[in-house]
């Protein structure tokens, strides 16, 4: 049996209509670790601990790439908190539970995510990074909508530079790009 439990993202469905809506969001914000002591790996220093990120006032970056803006409004926070395994030269791994939530503190938007951190997509051949860029962190997040959005999907990736302040929370750079879907509620 595998030690690696399976979790459930939400699943598009097979049939049906539904829309798409590109969602394109940059913001400003921090993440806080709280390190388990201890190494976890012999091979090299590697810790293991609790991450709290939030992407604060979250600002759309307009047409043709934020196309509905108006279901992550200016102003709009993204909160996640999970697990995070650390290699010591900052090689990442992040997994948890994410929140959007609006400027009046409703829930747009809940899911999972995951991140990794030194672990570049735009390298040779697509681009010019480094694989290993330093202070930078992809990922992917996918969530149903709140109370107010319980037909909509978010598929997003997330990307952000992390901006290292000695004895204080780090800070991040980045955006939130990817898909709203729609699945219209079918009246017979």
């Amino acid at each position: 049996m595998s030690p690696l439990p399976m979790e459930a993202i939400p699943v598009l469905p097979n049939v049906g209509n539904c829309c798409l809506w590109q969602v394109h969001k940059i913001a400003n914000g921090d993440r806080t670790v709280q390190p388990v002591p201890g190494n976890i790996c012999l091979a090299a220093p590697t810790q293991r601990g609790a991450l709290t990120i939030r992407f604060t006032d979250m600002i759309s970056a307009g047409l043709p790439c934020d196309q509905r803006p108006d279901l992550i409004p200016n102003g709009s926070d993204l909160t996640a908190n999970g697990v995070i395994i650390r290699r010591g030269d900052g090689l990442a791994n992040f997994t948890g539970m994410f929140t959007i939530t609006s400027p009046a503190n409703v829930v747009l938007f809940h899911g999972r995510i995951e991140l990794m951190e030194r672990v570049a997509t735009h390298h040779p051949p697509f681009g010019a990074e480094v694989c290993n860029l330093e202070n930078h962190v992809e990922g992917w997040l996918v969530g149903n909508g709140g109370p107010g959005l319980a037909n909509y999907c978010l598929r997003a990736l997330y990307v952000a530079s992390v901006l290292p302040v000695p004895g204080k929370p780090a800070g991040l750079r980045g955006s939130l790009d990817g898909i709203i879907v729609e699945i219209p509620v079918e009246i017979p």
